[in-house]
């Protein structure tokens, strides 16, 4: 099963997407703070990365510029996930940065199928 990082700021949703995912057999690991998140990232490896654009100390943006220039990290999938209230401004040079968005309330299957689709396309690249 793919191993998974999320990385949001609301405990709420951290706590019902891990137990969702851990209950399909997902490794998971979590963290509210886009510093902290960076280096879950540099340590360890996922298959699929949930970022919020909204983090505290760096921006969902900001971890995905980081990632994307790290060689050995660069081609993780990233879901970028927003606040249902917040208007997110999405121009070119950051759609760049993520592999899919989606913005909250999310749908737990829909969100499921869009890992499995990019675990699965990574895995193809990777080989």
């Amino acid at each position: 099963m793919a191993r998974l990082l999320i990385l949001d700021e609301d405990n709420f949703f951290i706590n019902s997407v891990n137990f969702f995912f851990a209950n399909e057999g997902y490794s998971i690991e979590t963290s509210q703070d886009g510093k902290v998140g960076m280096d879950l990232i540099e340590k360890n490896n996922f298959d699929v990365i949930i970022c919020n654009t909204q983090l505290r100390h760096k921006s969902g943006y900001e971890v995905a510029r980081a990632i994307k220039q790290i060689d050995s990290k660069k081609n993780i999938p990233i879901i970028m996930v927003s606040p249902a209230n917040n208007i997110v401004s999405l121009n070119s040079n950051d759609e760049v940065l993520y592999d899919a968005y989606l913005q909250k309330p999310i749908n737990f299957i829909t969100l499921k199928e869009k890992i499995q689709e990019l675990a699965s396309r990574k895995l193809q690249a990777s080989h």
